[in-house]
């Protein structure tokens, strides 16, 4: 009986969290590694311009990445061609060298928040692209990169 009160309270919990979920997508990268010129694109649709969302990035590692820290580029192209770019710093590994994140096995999943309290001026879909900007030709050690996109109110 407990179990079934457990399994009950987790799907409830998994589908209450995933409601406002508008989208999410990873995309696995090659194993021999990302390349300093490969692209992770992503097409959000946003339907809602009154709405207010948190964008986050997904990145899973393994236990073979070389660095604490990684470094992304990120570019959002909207509807209207119009583009921005930022650059941002994730930290997969605390000073002591333990991996940060979520893990079973030797993968490790870190999401980080983004972008929050966006609100977008028009509907459309928003397209974004993700590079990694270490000074690697070819980064090891990444497996996926993501984009979840969530409404917040």
């Amino acid at each position: 009986m407990k179990t079934k009160v457990i399994l009950a309270l987790v799907i409830t919990a998994a589908l209450t969290a995933c409601s406002n979920t508008v989208f999410m997508e990873c995309k696995e990268l090659p194993t021999e590694g990302w390349h300093k010129d490969s692209l992770c694109v992503f097409e959000v649709p946003i339907k809602e311009t009154d709405a207010t969302y948190q964008m986050q990035l997904i990145i899973r590692n393994d236990g073979g990445y070389p660095n604490q820290n990684l470094w992304l580029f990120v570019d959002q192209i909207q509807p209207d061609k119009s583009c921005t770019r930022d650059t941002v710093q994730f930290f997969l590994a605390d000073n002591f060298g333990r991996w940060t994140g979520s893990g079973v096995g030797s993968i490790f999943e870190n999401v980080w928040i983004y972008r929050d309290h966006v609100k977008y001026k028009e509907a459309g879909t928003y397209k974004i692209r993700v590079a990694q900007g270490m000074r690697y030709d070819m980064l090891e050690g990444i497996c996926d990169v993501g984009v979840k996109v969530i409404k917040t109110n």
